[in-house]
Parts: C-alpha cells; sequence; structure tokens
C-alpha cells in the first residue's frame, strides 16, 4: 500500500524550523504548513478520485523538496489507529537529539536532569533538562517546570504531527481513553530505550542523574520515575512525593 502521509522539514543549525505536512484520504487532501510544533495552517483540496488524491500528494512533495525541504516521515495513515511502535521510535530519536543539544549548549554546567512533558489532553510533547541539586530533595529537583534547559523542541515535530492526527480532521476513530494512556506509555518507553542504551550514563552515573516523564495538570504516572531511575533515584522522589 502506497503512504498517504508525509512531512518535509526546512532545517537551521541542523534542527527542523519549518514543516510541510501532506495526508491524503479518499478524495481529499489535506496541506498544512508553518513553524514546527505548532499547529500550522491547513488547506483541505478536493479531488476527483484517490488517483488525483496520490498524484497530488506526490506533486506536492516534489515541489517540496525542489524548494529546499526534506522528507523527515513518510508513512500509511488510517483514523482507525495509531502506530504506538513508530511513535516511541520517533520519541527516543527526538528526545535523544534535544537533549544532546541542550548538553551541546551547555558545556560548562552540563544538565543531569532530564524530563519529557506532555498535557493532560495528550496533545503536546517536548523535552526539557536541568542542574538539580538532588541532595536537597526540593520541588525544583522534581517538578520539571522549573527546570531551565528546552533547547531541541524542533526535533519533536514529527512526534507531534502523529499526536494531531488524533485532534485534527479526520476524526480519530481511536477512543480518548485508550489513546492517552498509551501516549503517556509510549513517552515513558522512549526514555527507558535511552536509559538502556547508556544515554543517561553508566548505572554509577545515573546515581546523580534524574529521569522524568511529567504530564501538567495531572497526577503522576504510577511508577514512571521508578522505572526511568536507579534506586536511590527512585527512593528518593518516593520521599518527596
Amino acid at each position: 500500500m502506497k503512504p498517504n502521509w508525509a512531512v518535509y522539514h526546512r532545517y537551521a543549525d541542523r534542527q527542523p524550523v519549518e514543516f510541510l505536512e501532506l495526508r491524503w484520504f479518499d478524495r481529499a487532501l489535506l496541506r498544512v504548513a508553518g513553524r514546527v510544533n505548532t499547529w500550522g495552517s491547513e488547506e483541505w483540496l478536493s479531488m476527483s478520485g484517490e488517483d488525483q488524491c496520490r498524484a497530488e500528494f506526490e506533486s506536492l512533495g516534489r515541489s517540496a523538496e525542489t524548494a529546499g525541504l526534506r522528507l523527515a516521515f513518510i508513512a500509511n495513515h488510517s483514523p482507525s489507529q495509531f502506530d504506538y511502535g513508530r511513535f516511541v521510535s520517533e520519541l527516543r530519536v527526538a528526545a535523544r537529539a534535544a537533549f544532546s543539544a541542550i548538553r551541546a549548549s551547555q558545556t560548562a554546567s552540563p544538565p543531569n536532569a532530564y524530563a519529557l512533558l506532555t498535557d493532560s489532553s495528550a496533545m503536546t510533547i517536548g523535552p526539557v533538562a536541568g542542574l538539580v541539586d538532588i541532595a536537597s530533595g526540593g520541588d525544583s529537583v522534581w517538578n520539571c517546570s522549573e527546570w531551565q534547559f528546552f533547547e531541541g523542541v524542533g526535533f519533536f515535530d514529527i512526534c507531534y504531527r502523529m499526536i494531531l492526527t488524533q485532534h485534527r480532521g479526520p476524526e480519530s476513530n481511536v477512543p480518548f481513553g485508550e489513546f492517552q494512556p498509551r501516549m503517556f506509555e509510549s513517552c515513558i518507553q522512549a526514555l527507558e530505550g535511552l536509559v538502556q542504551e547508556g544515554f543517561f550514563g553508566s548505572p554509577d552515573e545515573r546515581a546523580g542523574v534524574v529521569v522524568r516523564f511529567q504530564v501538567s495538570d495531572h497526577d503522576e504516572i504510577p511508577g514512571a520515575t521508578q522505572r526511568l531511575n536507579t534506586p536511590e533515584i527512585a527512593r528518593a522522589f518516593d520521599s518527596w512525593g
């Protein structure tokens, strides 16, 4: 089956800064463009049939590449399902790139705390990092909104486009009650993948590192911080909570 969904990016300093998203369904083609990690401006194009939709989809893609954008994502999308496996993979790539960018910009005082942030509507996603005093045990250690480094959010644009398929047309058939907890779990799994590959350091080094997943206006996800950290860090978090 040929793909019906593609995202193109324009880059500056190796980070995505603008996007073009194309999706077609039956006799309609959705074109969305704008700054990365924004809703963007959308346009619906009506076609005579699937063949014309596919041809226009491919033509607009070629025009985007001619204009200097690069293909960043291509897939086949159906409103009846969400590809959680692909989402975890894209999250892991984005988080690795974003946290690496933060480290590169903070060589004098490298961060020792990393998190992915979303909201209770499961409609946003982004990175944050901080330099925290774990021994203090205060709110500034565990409340990610008090951390100071937010570079690299552009790397999450693909993840954001995937999330928005559940919130913008055509209407998703995936129930929110299913999507929200699975989206949260995907974020945790992506961070777990980085832990396992040693991105946050060896087990000994991670005794001084905090890894978090936080949802604004929502209770803590049971077990998330414990899954992502050493037992010592997990106990410190439990004492704070």
